[in-house]
């Protein structure tokens, strides 16, 4: 394979460079290697936070880049700096003969080559490649949907250099809180995240605070039969990733409810996630080892929110969010021993530490498979966050039958842009288009003046917005047309600028705002992120009573089916739709 023969060639290449050079100087420079890497993975979570947490890591390339960036860059950093600082110090080398300089100095180059070779394939596995990187595929799926190695590089650089860090970080480089501990198999991790969904085309990770675990419960059974269910008759197996089968009687299942926030979305604007993605830090005596779930609960896809379980139990299982709630919680469940202490929840490479046994003890421990179903099917494996409720006593009422027949009501579904405006799809200002010229993602400013409309040729003209097979989209005028409960309604006034302007269904969820279009005399903008909503009012242009020519709609997308109750802001509702709005065609 590529990579194993481009490692292979890494290694000798250094190892021939510093056999040559002597080896006092092969010495000086694995002990410059040595400590660059020690340096690079200590500062390895703080520089890729850094990176994506930074203003120009709202291009999703550079947060697709952090991991690999962040350990690389400052091993190469380091290494240069002790370079160049060693060669001033140490003008001159020291002469031995020649045997003890060509073997002294292989070795010291080969040492200090499966280093070099090690981070840099560390690094490589962290980007967002396809699952196969250069004929190298390091984990699959057996037969039964369990995450399971299928290969090994030639000379395992990778493996080598992070089981010599992971040890130096019990030992000589010795910290309370050390690598060994928090990232066991740290060289699996970053081809375990490239597992994803086609292959390695949609997100291998998300930004710090992306997610939260809101608390955990336990499955524990004297016979056995935690693998099974009473939702399917199929009896279920769960192999390690090492191909080991899992004894159940030993075990117990751990169940972490997690809620993935909107900065975790796909540009399709859901969350999409599969068991190699996720990973659970047990220790078991002094010795930490990460797992994977067997299961996960979820909401179906249904107008009302039910909830199922559903099973890891074949070759590519992806479970997302339906119908366009986002931040809605999920319960992963894992197999792990029984005598283990959770240390971590990990989520696409970011951590959420469960440690602490008062925070994170279990809400609840089920006695039975049969318990904890039954839980699921009342509702009670839910999350524990505090929900704040809606005040809807000042709500504008909408007659739902007021809704239908002008083009100009102040909520409509329809996918095209507002206005019936029409771009070219050679001039869309960095908007994202699909195969269907529909808008996928972006923000971009038109003067109004080059807008040609139905001048432009069929082929090339830019109409709708791309929106989900199960949804669609609801548009949302707050300007001055819609003076009843828009932004400058007196209903309004008083509403929090650092909220964010959601609709709310007969249930409750909430559904936040994929985008908007502004519009003034002179200029049309788009701003349609799927993968990062609107968080505020005030992060959007704003509107006022004194200027009623500027318009502003709310681009929103909702399950088919589901029934919209209120417009809100933040807390406050400001529309009330009577009896309903249904969201159809």
């Amino acid at each position: 394979m590529i990579l194993s023969a481009l490692a292979i060639v890494i290694v000798l290449a250094i190892a021939y460079i510093w056999a040559s050079r002597g080896f006092f100087s092969a010495l000086i420079h694995l002990v410059c290697v040595i400590i660059s890497g020690a340096v690079a993975f200590a500062v390895w979570e703080p520089v890729t936070y850094a990176i994506m947490n930074s203003d120009s890591s709202r291009s999703a390339w550079l947060v697709d880049l952090a991991w690999g960036l962040g350990l690389a860059g400052p091993f190469a950093i380091t290494l240069a700096i002790l370079r160049l600082g060693i060669d001033a110090l140490l003008p001159n080398n020291a002469d031995l003969d020649g045997v003890s300089n060509l073997v002294g100095g292989g070795v010291c180059g080969l040492i200090a080559g499966v280093i070099t070779s090690g981070i840099f394939i560390i690094s490589l596995g962290y980007l967002r490649f396809e699952t196969s990187l250069m004929g190298y595929e390091p984990f699959g799926y057996d037969n039964n949907g369990s995450i399971i190695r299928n290969d090994r590089l030639l000379l395992p650089v990778d493996r080598l250099t992070a089981g010599f860090y992971s040890s130096l970080s019990n030992s000589t480089f010795s910290v309370d809180e050390n690598m060994a501990k928090w990232h066991p198999h740290l060289a699996d991790e970053g081809p375990l995240l490239r597992v994803n969904y086609e292959e390695g085309k949609s997100r291998h990770t998300m930004k710090p605070d992306s997610f939260e675990v809101f608390g955990r419960y336990t499955v524990e059974t004297t016979g056995g039969g935690l693998l099974n269910d009473s939702f399917s008759p199929k009896k279920y197996t769960f192999t390690e990733i090492d191909k080991e089968p899992v004894s159940e009687g030993n075990s117990r299942i751990d169940g972490f409810v997690v809620k993935f926030k909107v900065a975790a979305n796909e540009k399709s604007g859901r969350i999409l996630v599969g068991n190699s993605q996720i990973r659970l830090i047990v220790q078991q005596g002094d010795k930490s080892m990460a797992v994977h779930p067997i299961s996960v609960i979820s909401e179906a896809e249904a107008p009302v929110r039910v909830l199922g379980r559903w099973m890891f139990d074949s070759q590519k299982v992806f479970i997302s969010t339906v119908q366009g709630r986002n931040e809605v919680p999920m319960a992963f469940e894992f197999m792990v021993p029984k005598d283990s202490k959770p240390l971590a929840l990990y989520a696409k490479g970011m951590r959420f530490r469960v440690d602490d046994e008062t925070t994170f003890k279990p809400f609840a421990t089920y006695k039975s498979t049969l318990d904890r179903d039954n839980a699921i099917r009342s509702g009670q494996i839910t999350p524990t966050g505090k929900v704040v409720p809606l005040n809807y006593s000042t709500a504008f009422q909408v007659p739902v039958k007021s809704l239908s027949g002008a083009p100009e009501v102040p909520i409509l579904i329809r996918e095209s842009l507002p206005g019936n405006v029409i771009l070219q799809k050679d001039d869309l200002q960095g908007l994202e288009v699909d195969e269907a010229r529909k808008i996928i993602s972006g923000d971009a400013k038109f003067d109004k003046s080059r807008l040609k409309g139905n001048q432009i040729d069929r082929n090339l003209q830019v109409r709708n917005f791309s929106v989900p097979e199960d949804q669609l989209m609801v548009q949302v005028i707050v300007d001055s047309r819609n003076a009843n409960w828009g932004f400058i309604s007196n209903g309004a006034a008083n509403m929090d600028q650092g909220a964010a302007p959601v609709l709310v269904d007969e249930n409750g969820a909430r559904y936040p705002a994929y985008g908007y279009v502004y519009e003034t005399s002179t200029e049309f903008w788009i701003s349609y992120t799927p993968q990062s909503v609107i968080s505020s009012v005030s992060s959007m242009p704003s509107i006022t009573k004194s200027n009623p020519n500027v318009k502003l709609t709310l681009l929103y997308r909702i399950g088919k089916g589901v029934n919209i109750k209120y417009f809100a802001v933040g807390e406050t509702a400001l529309a009330d739709f009577v009896p309903k709005f249904e969201v159809k065609k």
